[in-house]
């Protein structure tokens, strides 16, 4: 649901169409730009990254570095090795064949790579919150010094997106098109009187599907995924 007041329904009943503190949440939907944006409730981008950098940091501050280089996936240096490159070769999708196969394949070997950089410079390259002084991304921020994974809000808030250090996603636990159609039901607008209902019964919990207990940072690519020892989004 796209609308930012969520389901026709009043701050009385704990739903947020006006104010977002504390109440309960089931759907899609913009947050505001601002100085609010990165404590905002509904912001699962923000909530995954500080569960991410508090209790559940042990999923990211492996040595990675390490494991890299024992899978041959990265040399002493921080180049991408020969059996890293067979890996993604023998695993990658075939694609159309021919031209088709062999692009998709060199950008694959080029994120590869971009990711390896970031790990090749030591133990803790792929670590929740590290930021790298320099050189920073080449990305088109006003701000330096971004922590590895911090979400990006815009040109001067936030970090730099989800390439950094390698392209990752902040993803619901319990996705919100799952709770739609198999909680709530086929009619998630809450039309029907059962899917009413049942928004009324999770909205008055004050359960918030963006809360930081449904979040989770997966890596997006099966590459990094190997390494990292996480599924892939």
């Amino acid at each position: 649901m796209s609308d930012d007041s969520h389901v026709v329904w009043d701050a009385k009943t704990l739903n947020h169409p006006e104010k977002a503190t504390g109440y309960g949440c089931l759907w899609r939907h913009a947050i505001p730009d601002g100085p609010g944006w990165a404590t905002h409730p509904c912001n699962h981008a923000a909530n995954g990254y500080r569960v991410s950098l508090a209790s559940r940091s042990g999923l990211y501050d492996k040595d990675h570095q390490r494991i890299a280089r024992a899978l041959g996936f990265l040399t002493q240096g921080s180049e991408l090795g020969s059996r890293g490159k067979k890996w993604i070769w023998r695993r990658f999708p075939s694609g159309d064949g021919g031209s088709t196969r062999q692009t998709t394949v060199s950008d694959y070997l080029r994120q590869a790579r971009q990711s390896l950089y970031w790990l090749g410079r030591g133990p803790e390259g792929w670590h929740i919150g590290v930021s790298h002084l320099s050189p920073t991304p080449d990305q088109p921020l006003k701000k330096g010094n971004r922590p590895h994974f911090q979400p990006r809000q815009n040109d001067v808030l936030g970090g730099y997106g989800a390439f950094y250090p390698y392209e990752h996603n902040y993803h619901h636990l319990l996705p919100i098109g799952a709770i739609e159609k198999w909680v709530i039901g086929d009619d998630s607008a809450g039309g029907s009187s059962r899917s009413k209902r049942i928004i009324k019964l999770l909205l008055f919990s004050r359960w918030n599907i963006h809360n930081e207990k449904n979040m989770v940072l997966l890596p997006q690519q099966q590459f990094e995924s190997r390494i990292v020892g996480l599924p892939a989004h």
